[in-house]
């Protein structure tokens, strides 16, 4: 929505009688502005008036979108809209850091000092609210935020916003707020060392989550569950970070206490394994998920612990906050910054947030105001870990480049927020299974697996290794490269039997080359390379053989000698690597997303860019930190 509706600015205008069309003349001598004529010094305010002038913001060219924002064409007048109005003063945590105190920050925000500057937020809100009722702007007050932002929410619809701005003034900043979709469970099969449940084996690791506290801001938890009973749970009372007497001496500084008049420990307390819960999106104290098992699913992953399920950190503690409505669809950042407020106020260690919006931000100053939120989160020492989402790349089944981006188009940026955010430790996944390759001289050489005419993968290595008989687990086979394109007129000999053949990509299509190499040439099976930089999502009808793709320079490394040899075996397997599914590319502000990839606990290191998907990758202890899933 670009128009905010017609008003009046003030510009001068020049006195002159007849046309000016050609520039100011005075003196003999011709300028070509007003601000050309004030430059060499002969500006005379009295020969120049104000006088006001209706612009109609939609259509004049002049608008300037560095001073006034607009909101996406996108959204209707009618639309509503989630806007955060941050006052932009000193808040609590500021504070805490300037004064430098000794205090922990969950402490400080009891005292007299952090009370005042909540006391002083509170008015200043009710100044600005009232301002809202004078202009007769409708709008629906939501959350108010003291603590790592100073401001509240309105719901307002999208043809006002440019007047909640107007009304508002320059002193306050204006957040959009985003609606986070929640995020689903898939079931993998896992082969590094894991659980039968796929959760990644720490037993007799060194970190078990003593004394940690992770926040699970997610869809809530089915909280009768074994898996986070007090019976299962086994750490020692005096390695807790948070007790009952902890809850209920905090308790009345959080947002929860605010939302949910009288609420008291006794309210969020689940167990010495979940001694906070609350809703946020629904403001009542019962966190049990009505549509999804997300959050249960995730919270188990982390600290779970039955007979059936140990998570990554069995001995940490949960604070569940549930972000996600039972009655309306997605969770709106206004529900999570009052949950991040509340982790701040209770002092948690870790903030997991399986959740997010594709394409980081719907603009950029809301992008740096909520930035400045997540970094006063980081000042105070908890560990933000976000879900980079699973938008593959933007150009993913391109045609064009193999899936990569173009160098006169290099934006993929799909990473979502927010992960985006510098202060979050954006965490993609990792796949389930191990990744085949096979060896040319040495050489390791990953390959992409064809899929069939009911977009099945197909599996190269069985499927080549059947051509040799049955029970094989190894074997070399010699390859042969195709001259051109692999046209039937293009192959030297007649038959290829028990050998691979290796044909560029181009002109005809895969289904053509594989028929012709396996069908008209009895070739064991085809190795099919790119003719531009990436890999190749390749469809080849009904299943006929052992195909694959490989990347244009391994394959032009191969074809450079006419034939040779390539060792396939059922060992050769590597990984695991980031899930093809998972976001990663470049931010708006040029930040590269993943960090890291993570399954279970387990975390790896991720590079995007040196290969599409498959990322070299160091497995790396993960003390006191749960990954997102």
């Amino acid at each position: 929505m670009n128009k905010f509706g017609k008003f009046t600015v003030r510009i001068l205008s020049i006195i002159l009688a007849g046309s000016v069309a050609a520039g100011i003349i005075t003196g003999g001598r011709e300028y070509n502005s007003v601000a050309d004529y004030a430059y060499h010094g002969n500006f005379d305010a009295n020969r120049f008036d104000a006088i006001d002038c209706p612009i109609d913001l939609k259509t004049d060219s002049f608008f300037d979108d560095s001073v006034v924002y607009r909101l996406p064409e996108t959204l209707s007048d009618g639309s509503e809209v989630s806007v955060i109005v941050s006052l932009g003063s000193e808040t609590s945590v500021d504070m805490y850091n300037r004064v430098g105190c000794k205090k922990s920050l969950s402490e400080f925000l009891r005292t007299d000092e952090a009370k005042a500057v909540a006391d002083k937020v509170r008015s200043d809100c009710d100044g600005y609210i009232a301002k809202l009722d004078r202009s007769g702007i409708r709008y629906t007050l939501g959350e108010r935020y003291d603590t790592i932002l100073n401001g509240f929410e309105i719901t307002v619809s999208a043809g006002d916003f440019g007047k909640v701005g107007q009304t508002l003034g320059d002193e306050v900043s204006l957040i959009v707020g985003e609606t986070y979709e929640k995020a689903e469970s898939k079931v993998i099969t896992n082969e590094v060392k894991v659980y039968p449940t796929g959760i990644f084996d720490t037993y007799g690791g060194e970190y078990q989550g003593d004394g940690v506290v992770v926040a699970v801001l997610d869809t809530g938890l089915d909280y009768t569950h074994t898996a986070f009973s007090d019976e299962n749970f086994d750490a020692p009372d005096e390695s807790l970070a948070f007790s009952y007497d902890d809850i209920s001496d905090k308790i009345s500084s959080t947002k929860a206490a605010e939302f949910t008049s009288g609420l008291t420990a006794a309210d969020v307390w689940r167990g010495r394994k979940v001694p906070f819960s609350y809703d946020y999106a629904d403001k009542d104290s019962d966190v049990f998920p009505i549509n999804s098992e997300h959050g249960t699913h995730v919270a188990g992953i982390i600290a779970g612990k039955d007979a059936e399920i140990t998570g990554v950190a069995p001995r940490a503690q949960l604070a569940i906050m549930k972000v996600f409505s039972d009655f309306r669809e997605g969770s709106k950042t206004s529900w999570i910054l009052a949950a991040l407020e509340d982790c701040v106020n209770l002092g948690v260690d870790v903030i997991n947030m399986s959740l997010g919006a594709s394409c980081g931000f719907a603009r950029a100053e809301d992008d740096e105001q909520v930035d400045k939120i997540y970094d006063s989160i980081k000042a105070a020492g908890i560990s933000l870990i976000a879900a980079v989402g699973n938008d593959y790349n933007a150009t993913f089944g391109s045609e064009k480049n193999g899936r990569n981006p173009l160098t006169v188009n290099p934006d993929s940026g799909v990473a979502g927020s927010p992960s985006t955010y510098s202060a979050a430790l954006s965490v993609a996944s990792v796949e389930g299974v191990k990744t085949p390759y096979f060896t040319y001289n040495g050489r390791v050489i990953y390959f992409e697996e064809a899929n069939d005419s009911s977009a099945k993968p197909k599996n190269f290595v069985d499927e080549i290794l059947s051509t040799v008989g049955s029970g094989v687990t190894e074997h070399t086979f010699e390859y042969v490269t195709i001259s051109g394109i692999g046209r039937t007129s293009d192959y030297a000999e007649d038959d290829y039997t028990g050998k691979i053949v290796l044909v560029k990509r181009g002109q005809t299509t895969f289904e053509d080359k594989v028929r012709i190499a396996l069908i008209e040439k009895k070739a064991a099976g085809v190795i099919i390379y790119n003719n531009v930089s990436g890999s190749i999502v390749m469809t080849i009808g009904k299943s006929r053989g052992a195909v694959c793709s490989i990347n244009q320079e391994d394959g032009e490394a191969m074809a450079a000698v006419k034939s040779g040899t390539i060792k396939i075996s059922k060992s050769q397997v590597a990984g695991p690597f980031m899930s093809d599914f998972s976001s990663w590319g470049p931010t708006s502000d040029l930040q590269i997303k993943p960090e890291i990839t993570a399954h279970g606990g387990q975390i790896y290191s991720a590079v995007p860019g040196q290969s599409y998907d498959r990322l070299s990758g160091t497995s790396m202890a993960a003390p006191n930190q749960a990954g997102a899933t």
